[in-house]
Protein backbone atom coordinates (compact mmCIF):
# COMPACT_ATOMS: atom_id res chain seq x y z
CA UNK A 1 0.00 0.00 0.00
CA UNK A 2 1.46 3.22 -1.07
CA UNK A 3 1.51 6.40 1.68
CA UNK A 4 -1.39 8.25 0.11
CA UNK A 5 -3.87 6.01 0.48
CA UNK A 6 -3.07 6.42 4.10
CA UNK A 7 -2.91 9.98 4.00
CA UNK A 8 -6.15 12.33 6.22
CA UNK A 9 -6.25 15.43 3.71
CA UNK A 10 -7.19 18.83 5.87
CA UNK A 11 -9.13 21.28 4.51
CA UNK A 12 -7.84 24.67 4.30
CA UNK A 13 -9.98 26.79 6.67
CA UNK A 14 -9.38 23.63 9.32
CA UNK A 15 -5.61 24.13 9.01
CA UNK A 16 -5.05 27.97 8.86
CA UNK A 17 -4.94 29.31 12.44
CA UNK A 18 -3.92 32.30 14.19
CA UNK A 19 -3.72 34.18 17.47
CA UNK A 20 -7.02 35.88 18.85
CA UNK A 21 -4.61 38.51 21.02
CA UNK A 22 -3.52 41.18 18.60
CA UNK A 23 -1.04 43.88 19.08
CA UNK A 24 -1.83 47.71 17.74
CA UNK A 25 1.93 47.98 16.73
CA UNK A 26 1.05 45.57 14.13
CA UNK A 27 -2.28 46.43 13.14
CA UNK A 28 -1.39 47.87 10.04
CA UNK A 29 0.80 45.10 8.98
CA UNK A 30 1.08 42.03 10.11
CA UNK A 31 -2.91 42.02 11.57
CA UNK A 32 -3.65 43.01 7.64
CA UNK A 33 -2.17 40.37 6.22
CA UNK A 34 -3.33 37.38 8.92
CA UNK A 35 -6.81 39.34 8.42
CA UNK A 36 -6.48 38.75 4.24
CA UNK A 37 -5.46 35.26 4.38
CA UNK A 38 -9.10 34.61 6.53
CA UNK A 39 -11.23 36.72 4.43
CA UNK A 40 -9.34 34.72 0.96
CA UNK A 41 -9.69 30.97 2.35
CA UNK A 42 -11.12 29.19 -0.32
CA UNK A 43 -10.66 31.92 -2.85
CA UNK A 44 -7.19 30.49 -4.23
CA UNK A 45 -7.20 28.91 -7.87
CA UNK A 46 -6.91 25.09 -6.87
CA UNK A 47 -7.77 22.97 -4.35
CA UNK A 48 -5.46 22.48 -1.96
CA UNK A 49 -7.11 19.21 -0.50
CA UNK A 50 -5.48 17.74 -4.27
CA UNK A 51 -1.96 18.17 -3.12
CA UNK A 52 -1.24 15.77 -1.07
CA UNK A 53 -0.53 13.51 -3.87
CA UNK A 54 1.16 14.86 -5.84
CA UNK A 55 3.61 16.03 -3.14
CA UNK A 56 3.72 12.15 -1.96
CA UNK A 57 3.74 10.26 -6.05
CA UNK A 58 6.72 13.27 -6.51
CA UNK A 59 8.60 11.88 -3.08
CA UNK A 60 8.15 8.14 -3.70
CA UNK A 61 9.33 9.07 -7.56
CA UNK A 62 12.86 7.73 -9.16
CA UNK A 63 14.13 11.46 -9.56
CA UNK A 64 12.80 13.78 -7.01
CA UNK A 65 12.17 17.04 -8.11
CA UNK A 66 13.85 20.12 -6.27
CA UNK A 67 11.16 22.05 -6.88
CA UNK A 68 7.53 20.85 -7.25
CA UNK A 69 5.03 23.16 -8.32
CA UNK A 70 1.65 22.85 -7.67
CA UNK A 71 -1.20 24.46 -9.95
CA UNK A 72 -1.35 26.47 -13.13
CA UNK A 73 -1.49 29.59 -11.39
CA UNK A 74 2.02 28.60 -10.22
CA UNK A 75 3.63 27.19 -12.99
CA UNK A 76 2.62 30.30 -14.85
CA UNK A 77 3.97 32.63 -12.26
CA UNK A 78 7.58 30.89 -12.18
CA UNK A 79 7.50 30.70 -15.94
CA UNK A 80 6.69 34.39 -15.78
CA UNK A 81 9.39 34.51 -13.34
CA UNK A 82 12.33 32.90 -15.30
CA UNK A 83 11.08 34.17 -18.59
CA UNK A 84 12.43 37.85 -17.29
CA UNK A 85 15.30 36.66 -15.99
CA UNK A 86 16.10 35.17 -19.19
CA UNK A 87 15.21 38.09 -20.97
CA UNK A 88 17.29 40.41 -18.43
CA UNK A 89 20.33 38.23 -19.14
CA UNK A 90 20.17 38.59 -22.98
CA UNK A 91 20.19 42.51 -22.14
CA UNK A 92 23.18 42.65 -20.32
CA UNK A 93 24.81 39.68 -22.51
CA UNK A 94 27.40 42.77 -23.75
CA UNK A 95 28.17 44.14 -20.75
CA UNK A 96 28.12 40.78 -18.59
CA UNK A 97 30.89 39.12 -20.68
CA UNK A 98 33.47 41.97 -20.98
CA UNK A 99 34.81 40.26 -17.95
CA UNK A 100 36.15 37.11 -20.02
CA UNK A 101 39.85 37.16 -21.08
Amino acid sequence: MKVYERCLIQTYDSSLKGSKNTLEDYKDTAWLRSVEQNVNKAQQPGDPDKAGIPLIEAIESDETPLRLLLGTDAISAVRGALNARLNEIDKWEKISVKTDY
